[in-house]
C-alpha cells in the first residue's frame, strides 16, 4: 500500500477517518524504513517484528522470481517448488553477489542485494559501536565453525608468512583439527588437564605447556 493506492481506496470500504489513522501507522513505519535505508547505521531503538517483515517482505517482492508477469529463462533463474521452503526465506530465492564476487551486484535480485549491502553497513557500524573505530568495511557471510577459522588463520598467514604451527587445545571437536591442516598449517596438539571448579572435575587448557611449546618452536613460529 502507498500513498497513490489508499486514495482510492472507495469511501463504501472504509469509512475515511479510520482510513486515516491506519495511513499514518503506514506513514510511521515507512518513515522507519526509510532512515534506515538513508543513514544504514543500527536503529537506535529495536523494530518490533511487523516493521521487520515489512521491509523484508518489499525487499524480496525486488527479484525477479516475484514478479507477478514475469517468467525469465536463463543459467541463473530462482525457482521454489515448496511453498515452505519459500515462507522460510521470505521470498528470497536468488542469493547473492555475481560471477564469485560476493559484493557485486545481482541484476535479478535488487532486494537481495540490498539486503546483503544493508547488512554490511548496520555489522560495520554496529563494530565501530563495540570500539573498533579503525573498521572499514564489513562482509557477513555464512560460515560454520570450521571455515570460519580457517579464514581468520589464512588471514594471519598472510601478516605472519613464516608462521607454521598453531597450538591447539585438545578437545573432541574435529572441525579445528580440519581448519588448521586446511589453512596449510601444521597443528601441535596440547592435551588437557584435570581442574576444579565449584567441586566439578573438568578438564581445562595447560597453560604451562603452551608457554613452553612456544618456547621450544619459538613465538615467530
Amino acid at each position: 500500500m502507498n500513498d497513490f493506492t489508499l486514495q482510492s481506496i472507495a469511501a463504501d470500504l472504509v469509512p475515511s477517518n479510520y482510513l486515516s489513522v491506519a495511513n499514518n501507522a503506514r506513514v510511521s513505519r515507512d518513515k522507519q524504513v526509510k532512515v534506515l535505508l538513508e543513514k544504514k547505521k543500527l536503529p537506535e531503538h529495536g523494530w518490533e517484528n511487523g516493521t521487520i517483515e515489512y521491509l523484508i517482505d518489499g525487499l524480496a517482492l525486488l527479484d525477479s522470481n516475484n514478479f507477478p508477469s514475469r517468467c525469465g529463462v536463463g543459467e541463473r533463474e530462482a525457482r521454489v517448488v515448496c511453498e515452505l521452503v519459500r515462507k522460510r526465506h521470505y521470498g528470497f530465492a536468488h542469493g547473492i553477489g555475481r560471477s564469485g564476487n560476493l559484493t557485486e551486484a545481482q541484476p535479478k535480485a535488487a532486494g537481495s542485494t540490498i539486503m546483503a549491502n544493508l547488512t554490511n553497513c548496520l555489522v560495520l557500524d554496529l563494530l565501530r559501536e563495540m570500539g573498533i573505530r579503525s573498521c572499514k568495511k564489513a562482509l557477513l557471510v555464512p560460515l560454520a565453525t570450521g571455515m570460519s577459522v580457517m579464514m581468520v588463520l589464512t588471514a594471519l598467514k598472510v601478516s605472519r608468512p613464516e608462521a607454521r604451527y598453531v597450538l591447539w587445545s585438545r578437545i573432541d571437536q574435529k572441525s579445528c583439527f580440519k581448519s588448521i591442516v586446511t589453512a596449510g598449517l601444521i597443528p601441535v596438539v596440547i592435551d588437557t588437564v584435570p581442574v576444579e571448579e565449584r567441586g566439578d572435575p573438568l578438564l581445562g587448557t595447560n597453560v604451562q605447556a603452551f608457554r613452553d611449546k612456544v618456547e621450544e618452536l619459538g613465538a615467530a613460529n
